[in-house]
């Protein structure tokens, strides 16, 4: 009776030794971690991967729709706010190309005095992945404010530089694709004798024994202004007024005229500034 049990008992020793072995190789709870006992350690992965690399960002077309400041209001912003003129073609440029460069964006002739805030609306942001169509990025805020309190002096120029930092204020949200925009940007403020632009970038058409009349136009620097034509030719009939920057006269001749004026200013040192300009002749009506 005894020696019929010896052999099922051993096959139970056997296997009580075995089992535990063989399941912390496995990594699974042993049955003697399930009666009775309790983990008495916890554990620790140290895991490595690799970030996919960021896209390569190809262009950032911002598009503006106003620029406003404010005059005597202080911190809360409740005085009155002044929309400076936002420059034709200017309102959307892509932050990428002007790097490195300063373009002219809004401009305004104020009354000398201290303001006290700057802020920009902006409406759109376009932003273009390397062989990708462009995508549009959400804005959390679309206006953005400074409190910066700047000195408009008379027969100078106040510069506002916004200096948006372009590699920090685009963002992905995680595998959505969602892009997102959060300018962060730098803000400076700097005087200048008076800079000077020429603000006309188009001219009429003219035709041919026809009269012709059109005014050059120019912002900044201090009047009175000289004009001249420093390369290229003006339409055969047509002169330029050196004083005025009109140009009038009659045109004899049609074709495609393309010449480049200078305007000087009378500050001391003297600015100046340049345009390309064209004028089309027409030929006369026929009857």
């Amino acid at each position: 009776m005894k020696n019929r049990f010896l052999p099922v008992i051993a096959a139970l020793l056997i296997a009580m030794l075995i089992i535990p072995a063989g399941c912390a190789e496995l990594g699974i709870p042993s049955p003697g971690d399930l009666i009775g006992s309790q983990p008495t350690t916890g554990r620790l992965e140290v895991r490595v991967t690799d970030a996919p690399p960021e896209k390569v960002i190809t262009a950032i077309d911002v598009t503006v729709a106003s620029v406003e400041i404010n005059i005597d209001g202080g911190e809360t912003g409740e005085g009155s706010w002044q929309s400076l003129t936002v420059l034709e073609g200017k309102s959307t440029f892509d932050l990428l190309q002007v790097q490195g460069l300063e373009e002219l964006l809004a401009t305004s002739d104020l009354e000398p005095g201290v303001y006290n805030q700057i802020r920009m609306e902006v409406t759109k942001v376009l932003v273009t992945f390397e062989g990708e169509e462009p995508v549009e990025a959400t804005l959390p805020s679309g206006k953005l404010k400074f409190i910066r309190p700047f000195e408009i002096v008379a027969g100078k120029t106040t510069v506002l530089l916004f200096d948006f930092i372009a590699s920090e204020s685009i963002h992905t949200a995680g595998n959505s694709g969602k892009v997102i925009f959060q300018p962060v940007i730098k803000l400076s403020v700097t005087q200048e004798p008076g800079a000077i632009d020429i603000t006309t970038e188009t001219l009429p058409d003219g035709i041919v024994e026809t009269a012709y009349t059109t005014a050059l136009a120019v912002m900044g620097g201090t009047a009175p202004y000289a004009w001249s034509v420093v390369s290229g030719n003006l339409p055969a009939g047509l002169i330029l007024d050196a004083a005025t920057g009109i140009i009038s006269g009659i045109p004899t001749t049609a074709g495609e005229y393309t010449f480049t004026l200078t305007v000087s200013d009378s500050s001391s040192p003297v600015l100046t500034d340049t345009q390309e300009l064209t004028i089309e002749v027409d030929p006369a009506a026929t009857t």
